[in-house]
């Protein structure tokens, strides 16, 4: 972080205040913010690029577009979600002009949208995003998919829908140890989810089956 600090001291006393290079400085440095938490300074920096941006041809470009994303996560890992579903929308459209060089960023404002609407029991509309987090991450990051069947099982079992939560928990366990195997610690997670599903379903005897497994992945790592 001081590292970076630096680079953006630098940048600001040789470059002109309205600059877009110092727009998107700033924009990168949120990111490195967020990451530490420190969300009142990333907040300041995202609202200097955005100004910047504004003032210039970038107001509706992708780059543009990456600002409002940082600022969705800000308000997502702050727990602000109506301002972040907000600021996710606006980062969409823009980033949905050149979705090849942002298919990682769109995936991933998917996946919080999932997320966000799953938080305000609107599983319809969580399952819409998570289903396009699953398309992207097939193509370029499978080793990604069981993170969000993760997620898809734990929306079914709130909805009370057991049996299509352990679809996919079990699809998460068969991705993980496939991806990374038999040790992985997530999968110990997965297990003991999908050891409660079996309780639901009074089939206790499945049910110990996978809490044995992650007890004895828990006492691995």
């Amino acid at each position: 972080a001081l590292f970076f600090n630096r680079a953006v001291r630098i940048r600001e006393n040789y470059l002109k205040p309205g600059d877009p290079k110092l727009a998107f400085i700033y924009s990168n440095y949120s990111g490195l913010l967020i990451k530490l938490a420190r969300y009142d300074e990333a907040k300041k920096y995202l609202e200097n690029a955005e100004r910047i941006y504004r003032g210039g041809k970038e107001a509706n470009t992708p780059v543009m577009g990456m600002v409002y994303n940082n600022m969705g996560i800000l308000f997502f890992n702050s727990g602000d979600y109506e301002k972040a579903l907000n600021y996710y929308q606006k980062a969409l459209r823009l980033l949905s002009l050149d979705p090849a060089r942002y298919k990682k960023y769109i995936a991933n404002i998917y996946n919080n949208l999932g997320l966000i609407y799953t938080r305000k029991n609107q599983y319809g509309e969580a399952l819409s995003w998570f289903t396009r987090n699953l398309e992207i991450n097939r193509e370029e990051h499978p080793e990604n998919l069981a993170r969000t069947y993760l997620k898809l099982a734990r929306m079914y079992q709130t909805m009370g829908n057991t049996d299509k939560a352990i679809f996919y928990a079990r699809k998460a366990i068969h991705d993980l140890s496939v991806h990374f195997g038999n040790l992985y610690p997530l999968l110990a997670v997965a297990y003991q989810n999908t050891g409660s599903l079996y309780i639901d379903k009074k089939k206790y005897d499945e049910s110990l089956h996978f809490f044995h497994k992650a007890l004895d992945l828990y006492a691995y790592n």
